[in-house]
């Protein structure tokens, strides 16, 4: 006796999680970069100031006053006894 084969039965799928993948390209740009110098040429004019100290003399002569202040009751003796200044 010979049996018929049976038919597989299909399960439903399992999804697994999607295995993510990540591709670069690349786009190269040229960027010109100018660098520009400039040289200013100075000339300088040196003023040297040279400075002298004449010296010169004269005199002074000085003179000073003194006040006193006599209460009357020390005019009798014409001032010997006026001694406070002012």
């Amino acid at each position: 006796m010979q049996h018929c084969p049976q038919k597989p039965v299909v399960l439903p799928a399992v999804v697994h999680p999607p295995k993510c993948n990540v591709t670069h390209s690349m786009q190269e740009y040229v960027v010109p970069e100018v660098h520009p110098s400039h040289t200013t040429h100075v000339h300088n004019d040196v003023y040297k100031h040279v400075h002298s100290y004449p010296h010169s003399q004269d005199q002074v002569a000085g003179a000073q006053s003194e006040h006193y202040h006599c209460p009357p009751e020390q005019q009798h003796g014409h001032g010997k006894h006026c001694n406070r200044p002012w």
